[in-house]
């Protein structure tokens, strides 16, 4: 493993400690000072940075996360989505150059996952996400990689991996919401055109009046005098099809 052109040993452990900064799945066992300005500056100044230093590396995680006006606050206090972003600014205030997120939108409301969401996106850093949230990979991250079991599964672009119904192992995952209506809408369409297939293949076999509720084929301008026989429309033929007395 290689982190930043630099190997994992026991050597270079504390300079790639300071590199990747890791996000816990569950903001409470991250935050555990008085207030959310000490939690903050917690790591900065194990550092040993000057306080001037502490103090605006505080400054501008709270700013980035949008949580400056939770400074004084006790973090056991916070909403959930507060609780998420105070987290990740005690990470920035360490500046790394990577982060490592574990299933960041667990517990969120839709308002707190599309805030993360937007935070997400708009970090310099390198984001490496873990999650089973689709959506919010799909709209934050260029490359995904699915695993299982253990087992990397799929590699590339979210947008073509997601796109594909045969993505889940094991069904454990779902589709993103885009992706998902699309299908659905595509599926639904479909239907409608089997089902038309067996009234025109009904209406091929047993042809009857417009009103018995069985489909009739009007033949179109220009027809021989036998007119189309129903079943006439599943080739390359034109005709009209009526149905209850409605084109």
């Amino acid at each position: 493993v290689r982190i930043e052109g630099l190997a994992l040993t026991r050597a270079n452990l504390a300079q790639i400690r300071r590199t990747v900064g890791y996000v816990f799945q569950d903001a409470d066992d991250q935050l555990f000072m008085p207030t959310v300005h000490d939690d903050v500056a917690f790591g900065p100044t194990n550092l040993g940075l000057p306080p001037q230093q502490v103090e605006g590396r505080v400054r501008d995680a709270l700013a980035a996360v949008d949580a400056t006006h939770l400074a004084a606050r006790a973090p056991h206090r916070l909403s959930g989505g507060e609780k998420r972003a105070v987290a990740m600014a005690g990470v920035l205030a360490m500046a790394p150059s990577i982060l490592v997120l574990d299933e960041p939108s667990s517990g969120l409301d839709g308002l707190g996952r599309r805030r993360l969401i937007d935070l997400l996106c708009g970090l310099p850093q390198t984001r490496v996400i873990a999650t089973h949230d689709l959506d919010l990979a799909r709209a934050v991250c260029r490359r995904a990689l699915v695993l299982h079991d253990g087992q990397l599964q799929a590699d590339g672009d979210p947008q073509t991996l997601f796109a594909d119904p045969g993505l889940s192992p094991g069904g454990r995952l779902e589709a993103p919401h885009g992706m998902a209506a699309a299908a659905g809408a595509t599926a639904g369409a479909d239907r409608e055109v089997d089902g038309a297939h067996r009234l025109l293949r009904r209406a091929a076999t047993r042809p009857g009046d417009a009103g018995d509720g069985d489909a009739d084929v009007a033949p179109q301008a220009g027809a021989d005098a036998a007119g189309h026989r129903p079943g006439d429309l599943l080739g390359n033929r034109a005709g009209a099809l009526q149905q209850f007395g409605r084109d």
